[in-house]
């Protein structure tokens, strides 16, 4: 799938088509962007960038992630070309993003310093994109008056050093000390809290839209639940059988996303992690409990 050699993977994600794209550092001590064919015959260098976070538009034409802790769109049709959209911030500090398709499109962005999530969105009839601010996090003025910041905890008023962040509209899932939180942008409070989940570091979640939250549960599992209740107890989707390399076991390894696949929405890809290998992808094969198998691909 990947050239021949260790990858450390740290991004991934999917456009309409089917196609991966993975983000990494190879063997060289280069960071790329791959994108591989659907059927994973094949692969092509988009850029060389260090990125920590990022998401394919539906066509696969653009790339948005975070690099450097900028914020950037990186072209698939020109080789390595990038535009900033908003550089590094220290009183801000980037960390996730979600793409939001709409007319016109907008990017939402954690600010895990300032505890609370930016909007950008696209100039209409161009390539640029223009700052929204603040569209999640409750803000208060510090003494000297000079730097708006979020109240730096998880309540529905205020949001503690948000990290990963997913879009199902018209909602924003940000990953939040004691688990998600669904905020509608520009609410002055989040509408929903998924706490108490088990999460491990600080991504581990995801949401589709057949309307569910997965999420990772201490090192071997993958849970569910429905997003209309936040209350409810999850139910088990993947794993639980023990750390390991069976195609019934998981292993998170205290990191690892969950992206949804989005040519057939409600299937989620797993990164897993073990000590034998880096990493490996992997999507369920319905079947009972403990008794199920996966179609996984090894880096």
């Amino acid at each position: 799938m990947l050239p021949m050699g260790d990858v450390d993977v740290v991004a991934y994600s999917f456009d309409s088509a089917g196609r991966w794209y993975i983000a990494g550092t190879q063997s060289d001590g280069k960071s790329r962007l791959w994108r591989t064919s659907c059927d994973l015959s094949s692969y092509e260098v988009l850029a060389e960038h260090p990125i920590t976070d990022m998401q394919a538009n539906p066509d696969g034409s653009e790339v948005y992630a975070i690099s450097e802790q900028r914020v950037i769109v990186i072209s698939t049709v020109v080789y390595n070309s990038i535009r900033v959209i908003a550089n590094d911030n220290m009183y801000l500090g980037y960390t996730g993003l979600a793409y939001a398709a709409g007319n016109p499109d907008r990017l939402y962005v954690t600010a895990n310093t300032w505890n609370g999530v930016f909007g950008f969105e696209r100039i209409p009839y161009g390539t640029g994109w223009k700052t929204l601010g603040w569209v999640a996090g409750s803000q208060v003025s510090l003494p000297n008056n000079l730097l708006i910041k979020g109240i730096p905890y998880d309540s529905p008023e205020g949001l503690n050093k948000p990290t990963s962040i997913r879009y199902l509209a018209p909602y924003m899932y940000i990953r939040v000390d004691t688990g998600v939180t669904a905020w509608l942008p520009y609410s002055y409070q989040a509408s929903k809290m998924y706490v108490n989940l088990g999460i491990p570091g600080t991504e581990g979640f995801t949401v589709t839209p057949d309307n569910y939250l997965y999420y990772r549960n201490g090192e071997d599992a993958v849970y569910r639940k429905p997003l209309n209740d936040p209350i409810s107890d999850g139910e088990l989707y993947a794993g639980g059988c023990g750390c390991g390399m069976n195609d019934n076991q998981i292993c998170t390894a205290n990191k690892g996303n969950l992206v949804n696949f989005v040519p057939t929405n409600g299937q989620v890809v797993m990164q897993d992690y073990n000590t034998q290998v880096d990493f490996r992808f992997l999507g369920l094969v319905s079947m009972p409990i403990c008794d199920y198998g996966f179609t996984g691909h090894y880096g």
